[in-house]
């Protein structure tokens, strides 16, 4: 299952560690983000509904927006959970 979350880095982890294919994306490069990327897993920096272009599931954080890009685009092709569903 291919998922990306906005955000969540230990979440993005485990999900790896569980055999998914797993991205995500931040708002700016950090070192959480270098960290994703050093376990495998690409951070797009910035948001765009091009990040959830091709995935299954897209994971976003209670204080995301509804009316976000990613999460628009990801209503229409994937399923959306809130991180405390997952």
């Amino acid at each position: 299952m291919k998922i990306h979350l906005v955000g969540m880095a230990g979440l993005a982890l485990l999900l790896k560690s569980r055999g998914h294919d797993v991205s995500g994306c931040d708002i700016s490069s950090s070192p959480r983000t270098r960290w994703l990327e050093s376990n495998g897993i690409p951070v797009a920096i910035g948001h765009s509904p091009d990040h959830v272009t091709g995935m299954d599931e897209v994971i976003v954080t209670p204080a995301g927006h509804k009316d976000a890009p990613e999460y628009i685009a990801a209503s229409k092709i994937a399923r959306v959970r809130y991180r405390g569903e997952v």
